[in-house]
């Protein structure tokens, strides 16, 4: 079912059955430049549950009914550095889900 959500000022329609059960839509955010910060949130840390905790795939097309998807780039958590520039070590902290 969709639903409407209004975070930080901003309304708008998405279906929630387009997320697996274990992510969140937990920002969705009109920025000054005019594209959006979206944040999907992982509920499950690593190992904390057999299936759920696993990596997932999400439609940002099948998110958003109406939206028209040019372009998306992942970031980091803050939304401040995209993934692609980040220093962060795997090999010393391990992957990420």
């Amino acid at each position: 079912m969709a639903k409407i959500s209004k975070i930080r000022g901003y309304q708008a329609r998405y279906d929630n059955r387009a997320l697996p059960e274990n992510v969140n839509l937990r920002t969705l955010e009109k920025r000054t430049d005019g594209s959006y910060l979206i944040r999907l949130e992982h509920i499950y840390d690593v190992e904390e549950d057999k299936v759920l905790s696993d990596p997932v795939t999400v439609s940002l097309h099948n998110l958003f009914p109406g939206f028209v998807i040019m372009s998306a780039e992942e970031a980091m958590l803050g939304g401040n550095q995209f993934r692609k520039d980040s220093t962060f070590d795997v090999e010393l902290y391990g992957q990420t889900v």
